[in-house]
């Protein structure tokens, strides 16, 4: 049947024979899901139990700024490498802007004494969009393109960046009894440290997201080779990351979490972002261009990103107690 199938699809001229092909790896890892996601998991708590870090004074380096670097470099390349290097400087002002309002938000809404340098996807995204607006004022062509580009590249950024969670312990789940879970015990995690679920089984909410980001990268990038507009690439990264992230913070563990009416602070913006995301499809917008070009400044410039964020989100002063001074959930 399998056989047969495929043959007609490629005799009635119905779809391409690539589509056959890629076909048979995807029915495989459709048979065997259950093996392939345990041993995912797997690796997920290996990960989550690999914090270690190298000090030189008073300085520190945690061994994440692996993936925070890898995060940022791949995610401003692909930025860079859709929209062109003409674009680098106010690639570069979003980047930034992003960054800095992601440390602020984590640090208003969750820091504290003991946890001093938190960080908040929605405040990269609130950075990122007061810089859009800001470029809007003086060309809004340039702003949709960038947004656009923008997001696209974040899903990927974001699978990436998951990682990173994963061996800070942020963004980690709440008890599972039935699902697979990871069991984190190193006592630098944020789930040992923070939460207090030090060896409990935990929902692997890192992968969650990871995975839910890679389908919503793979969806946005077949939209901008299709040639749609900026407004609705970026619309539709609101609806679906907005999406994700409500059905996400259903597992969510998080002691430092607000709730209002049984609903995390997170689960009300992203239903604000998902009405924005509808809003924002439905604004005309000029159809993208893929400039497929890359230049020494633009390497560079993907680096320095590399560099800032695993400078920011990596690098900490362990013994000061200075604001936004340690990465790590300091003990009483």
């Amino acid at each position: 049947m399998v056989l047969l199938t495929g043959a007609s699809c490629l005799l009635t001229g119905s779809h391409a024979a690539i589509d056959v092909i890629v076909g048979v790896p995807v029915a495989l890892v459709c048979w065997h899901h259950k093996s392939i996601w345990e041993k995912t998991v797997r690796g997920a708590e290996a990960l989550g139990n690999s914090w270690a870090a190298i000090e030189f004074g008073p300085l520190r380096i945690i061994n994440h700024a692996l993936w925070s670097a890898i995060a940022a470099g791949i995610g401003i390349s692909l930025v860079l490498w859709m929209v062109g290097p003409h674009l680098a400087i106010e690639t570069a002002l979003v980047f930034t802007s992003g960054l800095i309002v992601a440390g602020a938000w984590g640090y208003w809404l969750e820091g504290s004494n003991r946890l001093s340098r938190p960080f908040g996807y929605y405040g990269f995204l609130f950075g990122a969009i007061g810089a859009l607006v800001v470029l809007a004022i003086f060309d809004r062509t340039t702003a949709q393109t960038i947004m656009a580009a923008f997001s696209c590249a974040a899903p990927l950024a974001q699978a990436i960046g998951r990682l990173r969670c994963l061996i800070q312990g942020c963004c980690h789940g709440r008890p599972t009894i039935t699902a697979p879970g990871i069991c984190i015990t190193h006592p630098m995690s944020r789930v040992s440290a923070l939460s207090e679920l030090h060896g409990v089984r935990i929902h692997p909410t890192q992968l969650y997201s990871a995975a839910a980001n890679l389908m919503i990268f793979a969806l946005l990038w077949r939209q901008w080779e299709c040639g749609a507009t900026t407004t609705f690439i970026g619309g539709l990264y609101l609806i679906l990351s907005s999406l994700a992230r409500f059905a996400e913070e259903g597992y969510r563990g998080e002691k430092q979490t607000p709730y209002f009416f049984n609903l995390a602070i997170y689960q009300w913006l992203a239903v604000v972002l998902c009405l924005t995301g509808i809003g924002l499809s439905m604004i005309e917008g000029n159809s993208v261009h893929l400039a497929a070009t890359l230049t020494k400044e633009t390497i560079m410039g993907a680096v320095l990103a590399a560099l800032l964020a695993a400078l920011l989100m990596s690098i900490d002063f362990p013994k000061s107690q200075r604001r936004f001074s340690r990465l790590t959930v300091l003990k009483y």
